[in-house]
C-alpha cells in the first residue's frame, strides 16, 4: 500500500471515528489486477457507503452513495487529492452528501459540501431523448451516527 493510500484509509477511518470505533462502521482495502480501492460503509440502514479506488497516486476515483455517482480527484499534488477526498468522505459520514436522480434517465446529480464551497457532480450513461421535462427525485442519505 502506497503511503497516499494509508493516509486516505487512515482519513477514513478518522472521519467515520465513533461509528468505527463502536463497530457500526468499517473501513475495508481489497486489491486486484486493477488496484486498491478502500471501502468505507456504515452497518446503519440508510446510509451513503464510499468506495475510493487508487489509479495511480495522481488520480483516485470514488464512489460515493448508492446510485452509481462517480467523483475523480486529480492532482499531481496530493495534498489536493486528500483535501478533495477528505471532504466527500466528511459529507457522506455526516449524512450531507446529496443525489438526485431524474426519473426514466440514468441521470444523477451529487452535491456536498467541499474544502473551497460546495462541490458537484453530475453522471450520464446513456442520454435519452424525451425526457428533459422529467421530474427529479431527491436521495437523502443518513449520518452514521
Amino acid at each position: 500500500m502506497s503511503e497516499l493510500a494509508s493516509q486516505i484509509q487512515a482519513m477514513l477511518e478518522e472521519q467515520a471515528g465513533d461509528a468505527v470505533r463502536s463497530g457500526w462502521a468499517e473501513v475495508t482495502a481489497s486489491e486486484n489486477i486493477a488496484g486498491l480501492t478502500l471501502r468505507l460503509e456504515s452497518m446503519k440502514p440508510g446510509t451513503a457507503p464510499l468506495e475510493v479506488h487508487f489509479d495511480s497516486d495522481l488520480l483516485l476515483v470514488c464512489f460515493p452513495g448508492r446510485h452509481n455517482m462517480v467523483v475523480e480527484f486529480f492532482s499531481e499534488d496530493p495534498e489536493e487529492i486528500k483535501r478533495g477526498v477528505r471532504a466527500l468522505a466528511a459529507a457522506v459520514v455526516a449524512g450531507t452528501y446529496r443525489e438526485r436522480q431524474q426519473e426514466g434517465t440514468t441521470d444523477v446529480e451529487a452535491e456536498w459540501p467541499g474544502a473551497g464551497g460546495r462541490q458537484r457532480a453530475t453522471r450520464r450513461l446513456i442520454a435519452m431523448a424525451g425526457t428533459e421535462g422529467n421530474p427529479w427525485r431527491e436521495v437523502r442519505y443518513e449520518p452514521y451516527s
